[in-house]
C-alpha cells in the first residue's frame, strides 16, 4: 500500500486546500485500519482449538505423553501407521440394529477405550487417512464419554507425510487401562427430544452437514444446509476461524461468544458421520453443539416429517455412500 506524504504546516494555504489534505489523511487512516482488521480478523485463533499440527504431535510422541488412535480400516492400518497409534476403528464404536451406525452401549465403548489404553491422564490425539471425519468421530465419541482433552491431527496422515513424518507396521505394545467414563448427554440428542422441540417450535438451531443436493432431496424440518465438506480445504486440512466463521454465517447459526460456551445447535448428516466433522467445526467456533446420532436414516425409519427444498444450479452429484 502506498502511504501519501502527511502534510506539512504551509504557509498560504487556502481553507479548501487544508481541508482536502484533511480528507485525505482520514481516507488514508481508515483504509489502514479496515485492513488492520482484515488481517487480525484472516488470523484469529479459534474459540476453542481442538486441532493439533503434525510438528506438534511429533513432539509429544517423542515425549510419549499423548495416547494416539488411528481411526482408519485395520487393513490400511497394518500397512503403515504413526509410532506407538493404536487402532480404533469404526465397527469398534457402533451398531448396525434398525439403521446403520448407531453408537454402541457405553459399556462396549469403555471397553475399547480401555484396550486401546485410553486414560483420563493423557491426552488423544486421532487421525486418519486425511479424510477428516473418522477422526472427527471418534473425537466425538470421547468427548460424550468425558474425556478432558482429545485433539484432530489436522489434514490426517497426508500433513503429517508432508512434514517428514514416518510409519510403522510395527504394533505397539499396550497395557490395559481402567479408563471410567464421565458421560456428556449435552453432546448428544436423541430422536423424541428433537421431534417435540421441533413441533413444539422450540428447537435450537438444526443443522444438515450433507451435501446440497442430498439437502434439496429431503431434510428436517427448518434445518440449515453446512455441508461437512465445507469446513475443510483442498489439503484436507480445517479451514481457518474466519471461513469457518463466515460458512457459519452463511448457514444462519448464531454468533458464538469467544469468552463463553455459545448457543446451543443440533448437527446431523445421514448417520452421524458427517455430523460429527461439523460437530468438531462447530466447537471450535464456541458453539455447543449435539450431534443427533441417529441422523436421516433413523428419522425416516421412525416416521419423522421431513422438508424438500428446490436445488440450486451446479449443486453437483448427490453423496449416496450409506456409510455416511
Amino acid at each position: 500500500m502506498l502511504i501519501p506524504a502527511m502534510p506539512t504546516p504551509t504557509k498560504g494555504l487556502t481553507r479548501r486546500e487544508l481541508l482536502r489534505r484533511a480528507a485525505e489523511v482520514g481516507v488514508f487512516l481508515g483504509l489502514l485500519g479496515s485492513g488492520g482488521y482484515g488481517l487480525w480478523a484472516l488470523s484469529r485463533p479459534y474459540a476453542r482449538d481442538r486441532l493439533l499440527p503434525p510438528p506438534e504431535l511429533r513432539g509429544l510422541l517423542e515425549e510419549g505423553t499423548a495416547r494416539v488412535l488411528d481411526a482408519r480400516p485395520p487393513l490400511a492400518y497394518r500397512r503403515g501407521h504413526l509410532p506407538r497409534a493404536v487402532n480404533v476403528w469404526d465397527l469398534d464404536l457402533h451398531v448396525w440394529e434398525d439403521v446403520p451406525r448407531r453408537l454402541a452401549p457405553v459399556d462396549r465403548l469403555v471397553e475399547t477405550m480401555r484396550r486401546a489404553g485410553v486414560g483420563h491422564e493423557r491426552p488423544v490425539v486421532v487421525y486418519d487417512g486425511g479424510e477428516g471425519v473418522w477422526a472427527a468421530r471418534l473425537l466425538w465419541v470421547l468427548d460424550y464419554l468425558g474425556h478432558p482433552d482429545v485433539r484432530l491431527l489436522d489434514g490426517g496422515l497426508p500433513a503429517w507425510a508432508s512434514h517428514g513424518g514416518g510409519l510403522t507396521e510395527e504394533p505397539p505394545r499396550v497395557e490395559p487401562t481402567a479408563f471410567e467414563p464421565r458421560p456428556r448427554p449435552e453432546v448428544l440428542i436423541a430422536f423424541d427430544e428433537l421431534r417435540a422441540a421441533l413441533e413444539a417450535g422450540d428447537a435450537p438451531p438444526v443443522v444438515d452437514a450433507r451435501t446440497p443436493a442430498e439437502f434439496a432431496e429431503g431434510h428436517l424440518p427448518g434445518a440449515r444446509l453446512l455441508p461437512a465438506e465445507a469446513l475443510l480445504g483442498a489439503d484436507g486440512r480445517f479451514r481457518g476461524a474466519h471461513e469457518l466463521t463466515l460458512k457459519a454465517k452463511e448457514a444462519g447459526l448464531p454468533r458464538a461468544s469467544l469468552k463463553a460456551e455459545g448457543p446451543e445447535v443440533v448437527v446431523y448428516s445421514r448417520t452421524g458421520l458427517r455430523a460429527s466433522l461439523v460437530y468438531l467445526g462447530l466447537v471450535m467456533l464456541g458453539l455447543a453443539p449435539r450431534v443427533y446420532d441417529g441422523g436421516l436414516a433413523e428419522w425416516r425409519h421412525l416416521g419423522g416429517p421431513i422438508e424438500r427444498s428446490l436445488p440450486s444450479p451446479g449443486q453437483g452429484e448427490e453423496h449416496r455412500s450409506t456409510c455416511w
